[in-house]
């Protein structure tokens, strides 16, 4: 269906209008915070921010339990170097299990949803998100996942448009404008379809104005309006309005600049450029060359011919020096001074410089820059001959390729040369050259135009002015380069006539000044942003003596492009000036084993809304880098940084802010911060935003391109308080403590059979060494120093108090003799108490909760890692209890035919028999990689984001 003209200019009108109509409106609106608190604040409190000795033990323990079964499902499937989808289904069973425990727990639900996601799962997804809506209704990504959902499922398009229809006819306003303009914008994509061209319009337009940080629609409507908008105010608003939508855009600067330009808006243009050249040179890219010059040539425009060009040798003057004072330094270093980079100009910018020297004509700078164009065109066309030769000598290729290949070698070597022309022609310099160049393109096939406006230059500069003006003249309606180069005849020959007339060149305009005035004038009206409509405004301006004033269009044009806030330039310099990052420990000061929590805070002080997403202005991917000391020591090889998403919002009005708990533990830092809970310790995080990663320098990461970085507070952690007494009340203390008393003993337990696993692994290489000191033995005695012996006394008086431990012999061989030979029965004893402590453990187990065992589970090693464990194994391979099956599966079974799979699967339970047969086809797909060692991650790693 074709849409009347005048409906679509008045819909234009009404779209064009909306984004600084909203700007203007922000502007004077308050800025205070979102008025209701996140629900995800509230649960967050309860669950999250607990201090864990201020509720009830057992409700700490079943939430410890959660999490800790949440993050060993988290850290296993990141130890996977390709994870198939039915790896991700065990981590989603295993978090589907834990988020049963503590419904309300928001961070577990997302990582459930991830999983699901990843593992192709849409139905789980979105009962999951269903659950994360009842906690944090605010989430409007989450809420456009559920709509968007439920719409796919309908069969009919009039059955989607009903639903469309009946969230856009909301008249309470119940669901958030920005999920109600992405359905907007669905509706509008399916009426369009249909053909229903009117309905489309308004439906655009409707996304628009309920968001105008919708990029999509923005850039639909622009798309769609460009192609039918001539009128260049309303273009400008349309490309206006993209920009808006995301101010960080690059293209949107660029394109915008463009159009600006186009019309002669210069002012405006070079605002855009410096904009699009700002955001490269944050990211550490490098901006298009051609954009440098065109840049280049709105400075031209602005500042005059003499300005720009002035300032463009005294910063080329500035280089040249800088690079001669390097390469002095390198010389007198005695290194090679071709290690310094060569001064490499623009070549873009040289041909404005042709230009620019041109209409000042300045022959001398002219001659410059035209010598440096041929010198790159050298080097080019050896470029383009040595990638000729490569391709004819590529037996691969067919007869089709090669021939398209060598025309499209051919088709740059002629653009190159057509410009080369040009330039010669227009400054008048190298004209046998240009004479050569033009028989060569002309017996390969010129188009006659192209010809005549060839030889009509090369007539003008070779002083044959009637025949240059007689071929000028049939070009000239549709040829710009044409004109101007009547324009030029026309400017010459009255200068002769002053000259013939001893007067100075322009001292009195003759009737051929005014003629070519006339000619430079239809340059200028007919194409106000082609460098040759600069280059005619400067020939007329030193005919005139007087600046040249804009058309009433430009200034029109000029006026709506400074209306734009400013806003828009100040965000391409500083994220600061739009955004605020800021993250805190929940509990500066927390307990053993709570939770490693962070409050997030992001908010909008820009003076406009500002989109939240991956891609988006406010950038929602957070690297969180920890710097954790224990007992004072930094551990740096086992606490690698975490990722999070802050998508809870599709949109940020200026002043609102996104607050979210984060669970940072959620890895392997909170291993770490258990492991070493007996020793006190302090954590920092640095939150990096948008991060990149960083190939060399101190720091591997750094933020993305206008990004921000952040640094939490101190949290310091108490350490577990051990009992006062020897092996025996050690034990005594674990069959009387329950609950968060119960896993702290567990820990000191882990922690003593740790140390004397090592005692005796050490006790072990110094006997094979002492038993052959030979070579090998030599040199696995070399490895005893006298600090490791001091050390290892240590572990001595905190197993047994009551014997002196020997002197430490002083030399190494020494060492390895006493070790193997004197502390036999020493060691024996340790052996001992390590038993004794285990099989303590496996006793116990019996007498506590089903959530204790779990955890006790998850707190001591599996026997497959040390031998020692078994006891353990045994104790929780005998437990019936269907949370504790649920975790030995995947925490202690090795093989595929294993018989507690089948106990399992006989048992009927749905869950426990689907991650069983999970659990036996990962034995079969990946092997011994699918031993559950919780191995240190090698790179920040996450699950799989589900699409927003």
């Amino acid at each position: 269906m074709r849409h009347s003209v005048s409906k679509a200019t008045s819909a234009v009108r009404c779209l064009i209008s909306i984004a600084i109509l909203c700007l203007f409106t922000l502007a004077g609106a308050s800025t205070s915070a979102h008025p209701r608190m996140h629900a995800e604040t509230a649960i967050a409190a309860a669950l999250f921010t607990q201090n864990e000795a201020s509720t009830e033990d057992a409700d700490r323990i079943k939430l410890l339990t959660a999490r800790r079964i949440a993050r060993w499902a988290i850290m296993a499937i990141r130890e996977i170097p390709n994870p198939a989808p039915e790896d991700y289904e065990i981590t989603a069973v295993l978090l589907s299990e834990a988020s049963k425990l503590v419904p309300g727990d928001t961070e577990i639900l997302r990582k459930l949803i991830e999983a699901r996601y990843a593992a192709g799962d849409s139905e789980g997804v979105l009962e999951a998100t269903r659950q994360l809506i009842r906690y944090d209704p605010d989430d409007t990504v989450a809420t456009l996942r559920i709509i968007t959902s439920r719409v796919n499922e309908l069969q009919t398009a009039e059955e989607r448009l009903a639903i469309y229809e009946r969230i856009l006819g909301s008249a309470d306003n119940a669901i958030d404008s920005t999920i109600r303009s992405r359905i907007a914008l669905d509706a509008a994509l399916l009426v369009r379809e249909l053909g229903d061209e009117d309905r489309f319009i308004e439906l655009v337009i409707r996304a628009v104005e309920l968001d105008a940080t919708n990029k999509s629609a923005a850039l639909l409507a622009s798309t769609f309006y460009l192609e039918r908008e001539l009128d260049p105010v309303g273009r400008i608003e349309l490309l206006a309005n993209v920009l808006l939508a995301d101010p960080l855009d690059p293209s949107s600067h660029l394109s915008l600049a463009r159009e600006l330009k186009e019309h002669g808006a210069f002012v405006g243009a070079q605002r855009f450029y410096v904009g699009y050249i700002n955001i490269y040179l944050a990211g550490n890219a490098e901006p298009d060359r051609t954009v440098i010059a065109e840049l280049f040539t709105v400075q031209w425009a602005n500042e005059g011919a003499k300005a720009v060009l002035d300032e463009y040798l005294q910063d080329e003057k500035r280089t040249l020096f800088l690079i001669e004072q390097q390469r002095k330094a390198v010389l007198d270093a005695g290194q090679d001074p071709r290690l310094v980079e060569p001064y490499l100009p623009n070549p873009a910018i040289e041909e404005v410089r042709v230009m620019t020297a041109s209409a000042l004509d300045r022959e001398e700078e002219m001659a410059s820059a035209l010598e440096r164009v041929a010198a790159q065109a050298k080097a080019f066309f050896d470029r383009l001959d040595t990638i000729q030769d490569t391709v004819k000598a590529d037996e691969k290729l067919e007869e089709a390729q090669l021939e398209h290949q060598l025309r499209a070698i051919s088709e740059r070597r002629r653009e190159f040369q057509m410009r080369l022309l040009w330039l010669r022609l227009l400054s008048g310099l190298e004209r046998q050259e240009a004479r050569t160049l033009y028989d060569d393109l002309a017996q390969d096939g010129m188009r006659d135009e192209a010809q005549r406006r060839t030889l009509g230059w090369l007539a003008l500069n070779g002083g044959d002015f009637d025949r240059a003006i007689d071929l000028f003249e049939q070009l000239a309606d549709e040829d710009p380069l044409a004109r101007v180069g009547l324009g030029k005849a026309f400017e010459t020959l009255g200068d002769q006539l002053n000259l013939d007339a001893d007067l100075e060149p322009r001292a009195t305009l003759t009737d051929h000044h005014r003629a070519a005035i006339r000619q430079y004038a239809i340059v200028m009206r007919d194409y106000p942003g082609d460098p040759m409509a600069l280059w005619a405004r400067e020939r007329i301006q030193r005919l005139l003596n007087r600046s040249v004033s804009p058309a009433s269009l430009t200034t029109q044009i000029e006026t709506y492009a400074a209306s734009i806030p400013d806003v828009v330039d100040e965000m391409t310099t500083d994220p600061r000036n739009f955004m605020h990052l800021e993250l805190e420990h929940v509990t500066p000061v927390a307990n053993p084993f709570e939770s490693a929590m962070l409050r997030i805070r992001l908010r909008n002080v820009g003076h406009i809304p500002l989109a939240v997403g991956p891609q988006s202005p406010l950038n929602s991917i957070l690297l969180l880098s920890p710097r954790v000391s224990v007992d004072g020591a930094l551990v740096i090889d086992q606490t690698k940084p975490e990722i999070v998403h802050l998508d809870r919002r599709l949109r940020l009005q200026p002043g609102e802010t996104i607050e979210t708990f984060v669970w940072a533990g959620q890895g392997q830092v909170g291993d770490v911060l258990d492991q070493a809970s007996t020793h006190p310790i302090s954590v920092v995080w640095r939150c990096i935003q948008g991060f990149q990663l960083v190939a060399r320098g101190d720091a591997q990461y750094r933020p993305g391109s206008l990004c921000l970085t952040a640094t939490s507070d101190l949290q310091t952690r108490h350490h577990i308080e051990e009992p006062d007494a020897d092996i025996d009340g050690l034990i005594a203390a674990l069959n009387q403590a329950r609950g968060a008393r119960f896993i702290e003993i567990l820990y000191l337990v882990r922690f003593r059979v740790g140390r004397t696993n090592e005692v005796l692994q050490f006790h072990q290489a110094a006997t094979e060494a002492a038993s052959a000191m030979d070579a090998r033995g030599a040199a696995i005695a070399t490895q005893i120093s006298k600090p490791a012996v001091e050390k290892l006394l240590d572990y001595w008086d905190d197993f047994i108090p009551n014997q002196p431990a020997p002197d430490p012999p002083l030399d190494i061989i020494g060492a390895t003799q006493v070790w193997a030979l004197e502390w036999d029965p020493a060691v024996a004893l340790l052996s001992e108490h390590r038993d004794r402590l285990i099989n303590a453990v496996a006793d116990r187990l019996a007498a506590v909760s089903d959530f204790e065992r779990v955890l006790a589970m998850l707190a001591m090693p599996p026997a497959w890692l040390h031998e020692a464990y078994k006891p353990i194994d045994d104790a929780l391979r005998e437990d019936d209890a269907r949370l504790v099956q649920l975790m030995v599966l995947p925490t202690r079974i090795t093989t595929e035919d294993d018989p507690y799979y089948d106990e399992v699967i006989a048992q009927g339970d749905e869950t426990l028999t689907r991650l069983a047969n999970l659990l036996i086809d990962r034995h079969r797909r990946l092997g011994a990689i699918s031993k559950p060692a919780l191995r240190p991650a090698s790179a920040p790693a996450e699950l799989t984001d589900p699409g927003k």
